[in-house]
């Protein structure tokens, strides 16, 4: 695996762009659990993955798969997101979080029997 900034030997441009996204990605998911933390809600970086996804998949118009997120489009993602995260008596959210809860134990628990 390579750490971040980090470059293999025959590395691609292509592959350098996705390392690139990548790290826009977490940058996106960060900016969700931190929006939420400043508003009392602690939310684990993979839920914050998972909801902004959520949030891309929902609205192609808004967030073309074609096209590369603007930074208008990064910054409404992220308050979405935040707004999403932070919804109080959603029993659509409290599904996704068991969900999420459930998919992190198993992959941990499949990575200590590894």
């Amino acid at each position: 695996s390579c750490v971040r900034g980090e470059t293999l030997k025959g590395e691609h441009p292509k592959n350098a762009t996705k390392r690139t996204t990548m790290e826009e990605i977490d940058d996106i998911v960060t900016d969700i659990a931190q929006g939420c933390a400043g508003k009392g809600q602690r939310v684990p970086k993979v839920l914050a993955a998972f909801i902004a996804r959520t949030i891309l998949e929902s609205d192609p118009v808004l967030f073309s798969p074609e096209k590369e997120l603007s930074n208008e489009g990064i910054e409404t993602l992220v308050r979405m997101g935040i707004a999403r995260c932070c919804q109080k008596d959603d029993p659509a959210l409290e599904t996704i979080k068991m969900q999420v809860t459930f998919d992190s134990t198993y992959v941990r628990y499949e990575e200590e029997l590894a």
